[in-house]
């Protein structure tokens, strides 16, 4: 009898493993299962070195990372994988994780890493890898340390999305909902670009007409110049605005970028509301894209001016914040520390519980048909979630409201060039 129990028992056993191997072989989610325990291994001999604090020294030994990825033996892969990676067969997929993780996806495998090494075993990011073929790849990626391999990393299961389709389509929306505000920009910039076209005609005919002296003929070639750069001004404005571009971070000063996008955002403004800046007394450096936060206060600014039919102030304002424990419980995407934030304050309508849980949704919107695509706030989202940020929104009805970007605050240098994007 006994015999037979733990025959059944085995049967069992069988059937749950041939269950779970052809649910792994044949799903359509990309899935990796790999042997992580060489990782561990290594892990544990870093600390017997000295090594304490594994973000620190990663990002003090960038090179560890591909010595860590080599200590990472896969398993198995399935054949979704094999079709989104372009691989020939599988074994290309089991010897050829190196060739898929480039070095454009370290930060992520990197910030793995540093999970694994905290006793996590739950991971997700997004991040950009590539085929056999050398297309590129955006996916979202979920590492999951199997039950009772804890203490071994024996069993590391992996999961992949590809989002490259999406992204590409994300890009296009926001490029399109970017020039639908650049159209509320095209009056302003016309009357102020006729200004100065006007001004270097001016001069230009002093010029012709003679008979000046030097110093009224140098006052009239300033006065040209003075006219063609204003003219260029608008027009980088808006070509820094309006271009189709990549994200590309770097450090910058969040005051500059309020004081150049506030030239533009007035001449989106009605003459019966007021933009008003104040700025924080110190450099607020952020690793951000400037275009793309000039586009988020762009949206932010004109949804007050949607939310005051009547007129009224909007604030746009930058401070310092450091954020305890407790903040980051309500605004999980942020870590504890120092950031900067930049609101932008209104006298409108306010917004009602009801519609403050969906105003991030895309095509979401509460104007009238034609007035609105639903996309402006979903793009601020888009944007801040993208730049490791996170929002924070207060209203009353009748009185109101706040939008808070608040993004991380870094301690590089920023150099003019960077500043201007």
């Amino acid at each position: 009898m006994q015999e037979s129990g733990t025959d059944h028992a085995e049967d069992r056993v069988r059937v749950t493993e041939a269950r779970f191997r052809s649910l792994f072989e044949h799903s359509p989610v990309v899935l990796w299962e790999e042997d992580c325990s060489r990782l561990r291994e290594h892990f544990a001999e870093l600390r017997r070195m000295g090594v304490k604090d594994f973000a620190t020294f990663f990002a003090e030994h960038p090179k560890e990372a591909a010595v860590c990825l080599a200590r990472v033996e896969v398993l198995d892969v399935n054949q979704a994988a094999v079709r989104l990676y372009e691989a020939r067969h599988k074994a290309e997929l089991l010897t050829g994780l190196h060739r898929v993780i480039g070095p454009e996806a370290y930060p992520v495998f990197i910030g793995i890493l540093v999970a694994l090494s905290r006793g996590d075993t739950f991971f997700e990011s997004e991040v950009v890898n590539q085929t056999f073929t050398g297309r590129k790849l955006h996916s979202l990626i979920r590492v999951l340390v199997a039950a009772g391999s804890e203490t071994t990393w024996s069993r590391v299961y992996v999961s992949v999305v590809d989002l490259t389709a999406f992204k590409a389509l994300e890009a296009q929306v926001r490029h399109a909902q970017k020039m639908e505000a650049i159209g509320l920009l095209v009056g302003g910039i016309a009357h102020d670009f006729r200004n100065a076209i006007a001004v270097i005609q001016a001069h230009a005919k002093m010029l012709l007409a003679g008979n000046m002296s030097d110093a009224e003929r140098e006052e009239a070639l300033r006065g040209i110049i003075g006219g063609a750069e204003a003219a260029k001004g608008l027009t980088r404005q808006l070509s820094t605005f309006s271009e189709k571009q990549v994200f590309r971070p770097h450090p910058l000063d969040l005051n500059g970028v309020v004081e150049s996008v506030a030239l533009l955002l007035r001449r989106a403004l009605r003459h019966d509301i007021q933009l008003h800046v104040a700025l924080y007394p110190s450099p607020l450096i952020t690793r951000a894209d400037p275009g793309m936060l000039d586009q988020v206060l762009m949206n932010l600014v004109v949804n007050a001016r949607d939310a005051m039919p009547n007129g009224g102030d909007v604030l746009i304002q930058t401070a310092e914040i450091v954020l305890a424990s407790d903040d980051v419980v309500r605004l999980p995407a942020l870590r504890p520390g120092p950031h900067v934030r930049v609101s932008v304050t209104d006298q409108g309508t306010g917004i009602s519980p009801d519609v403050m849980s969906h105003i991030f949704e895309p095509y979401f919107t509460t104007k009238e048909p034609g007035k609105g695509t639903g996309l402006g706030l979903a793009t601020v989202f888009g944007i801040v979630k993208q730049h490791g940020g996170a929002l924070r929104v207060t209203s009353e009805i009748g009185r109101g409201a706040t939008f808070e970007v608040i993004l991380p605050r870094v301690s590089e240098t920023v150099s003019t060039s960077e500043q201007l994007g």
